[in-house]
């Protein structure tokens, strides 16, 4: 018990700033979309209005939620609840795989499995932090709604089952950091877990069935595969289903009891799936910086290309939804274009001006991940090695930029590619040149995101990781919610997606894309500058 505490302390030790930030960034995100909303949506006739419009969309269920009825809670519920279960289950995977397979590679685990502690007590101790941080996250959530003036057993479902969604995820992150023998490739796999459950549960709700008045969707039979679509099937305010929150946490159960078995058996550093054994001599590509950063890279951004080929997947099936509910309600088009206001189109250009600002975030963060594996390099010491044959400093940045923008130019392609081919049989063969460049004014968004952190990541290191992730957390913010809370055009304007031209293009201001690129590229500049100069930050 003495060393599972010590343990324990240590972790919250580690973590007394990454999840402090998690915590108060998603309590600080309800805040301010409980209050916007209360502004914006304070009468029940306009939230009457606005869900009889998303009860007969299945784009914008998909993008929210299931509507769960007209309550001031039950609206709040709608907008946010997914959203906040999103970051919940991050929060949990990534803090499971910096306490176990991150302190695996990096030996720490090593040298504590040494002592008494033994094998599963740093395991257990990750546990508890978890179930911490979670009970915390519940509690914060609960208060933030009940100091809205929203009723309690509301309040504490929607905490309930947001931490019980972090505690399924807890399982899960622990599991994949069992089966794979990398901090990266866990990482990987158990995001993806997430992504797929976010897009299970879109496509339940998209799927879902009206009822006659409009005001509550019943979900499809997708939102039950996954956790987060448990935690809304809670229906908090409404139904205050709590029980529906056992299923995330007897997930998060039954992963941990099967992590605990398999750390049992297995190797000290070997996952159940093995890595590979490497060429005896290494292919052309590794010659050079930019091959080098693509090895090292590459699942990572296959993994966004696929959850990017999602999106355009579900962008082009949805499409003749979206034409078909707009014909019959105005409303719609009202609501579609709350997710991309400068687009002056019809209802299908504006709809695909949307979905490519979503892939576009995706696409960001495939960047910004690159640009994250340059302070990872770095901090492990294997740059020093990299940087200590012929290979120059401004050459090894400049490679994992260029691979980030090559990869983001051809993942955004195929989203563009595969959305206007679907949709060409819905309208005609026009959409498919307007879907793909679409896509591509995208792009000098995405290469701001990118740059701007590589310029972070020349000046203080250290704080690369998380700017990253606080970058993309609020683009995904103002880029999903901004239109719909009508946040004024000096907070929108944050995001660089805001400045993207929209179609028709024939008509688009591209001043912000060319501004765009101007700042890419003196942040280029400047990040090659920095980092020319300054010591490497090893740790």
């Amino acid at each position: 018990m003495s060393a599972l505490m010590t343990l324990l302390r240590f972790r919250l030790r580690r973590d007394r700033v990454q999840l402090p930030v998690w915590i108060i960034s998603t309590g600080l995100l309800l805040v301010f979309t409980s209050a916007s909303l209360a502004h914006s949506y304070g009468s029940e006739a306009n939230r009457v209005a606005v869900l009889k419009v998303a009860a007969g969309n299945p784009t914008l269920l998909a993008l929210r939620g299931p509507v769960l009825g007209s309550s001031m809670g039950a609206f709040t519920a709608f907008e946010i609840l997914s959203f906040i279960a999103l970051l919940a289950a991050l929060m949990n995977t990534f803090l499971a795989v910096r306490h176990s397979r991150a302190d695996e590679e990096s030996g720490r685990s090593e040298l504590v499995s040494a002592t008494a502690a033994g094998r599963l007590t740093p395991t257990i101790a990750t546990v508890l932090e978890g179930v911490i941080a979670n009970v915390v996250l519940m509690v914060v959530l609960c208060l933030i709604l009940l100091a809205s003036g929203l009723d309690f057993s509301g309040s504490a479902t929607f905490g309930w089952v947001v931490g019980a969604t972090g505690l399924a995820f807890l399982g899960v992150g622990l599991l994949c950091a069992q089966i794979f023998s990398t901090a990266r490739a866990s990482n990987g796999a158990a995001a993806a877990l997430v992504g797929i459950a976010y897009v299970l549960r879109g496509i339940g709700d998209a799927s879902g069935t009206p009822s006659a008045d409009g005001l509550r969707v019943t979900s499809g039979l997708a939102s039950w595969f996954s956790p987060i679509g448990w935690a809304q099937q809670s229906q908090p305010f409404t139904a205050n289903a709590w029980w529906t929150g056992l299923l995330g946490l007897g997930l998060g159960i039954l992963a941990v009891v099967i992590t605990l078995g398999l750390q049992s058996v297995r190797d000290h550093g070997a996952g159940l799936v093995a890595a590979r054994s490497g060429r005896a001599s290494a292919s052309a590509l590794l010659g050079g910086p930019l091959g080098l950063a693509w090895r090292l890279q590459r699942a990572s951004i296959l993994g966004w290309a696929i959850a990017a080929i999602f999106g355009a997947l579900l962008a082009g099936k949805l499409g003749a939804a979206v034409v078909t509910a707009s014909a019959k309600d105005q409303g719609i088009s009202t609501a579609m274009r709350s997710f991309a206001p400068s687009g002056s189109g019809a209802i299908l250009q504006v709809f695909v001006a949307a979905m490519m600002g979503i892939i576009g975030l995706v696409v960001a963060g495939c960047m910004l991940q690159t640009v994250m594996r340059l302070r990872q390099e770095e901090a492990a010491g294997t740059a020093e090695v990299v940087l200590a044959t012929g290979v120059a400093r401004i050459s090894w940045l400049l490679g994992y930029l260029l691979m980030g923008a090559l990869s983001a130019v051809l993942i955004m392609l195929l989203g563009g590619l595969i959305t206007g081919a679907l949709l060409a049989q819905v309208s005609g063969s026009e959409i498919f040149g307007q879907s793909v460049a679409s896509a591509l004014v995208q792009l000098p968004a995405a290469f701001v995101y990118m740059t701007v952190l590589g310029f972070v990541f020349a000046l203080t290191p250290r704080l690369t990781i998380g700017a990253g992730w606080a970058m993309l957390a609020l683009g995904a913010f103002l880029g999903q919610f901004g239109g719909l809370l009508q946040l004024p055009g000096w907070l929108r304007s944050i995001s660089p997606f805001e400045h993207t031209p929209a179609l028709p293009l024939a008509h688009a201001d591209f001043s912000g894309a060319i501004g765009m690129i101007a700042v890419s590229l003196l942040a280029t500049i400047a990040a090659a500058w920095l980092f020319r100069r300054r010591d490497l930050a090893i740790g």
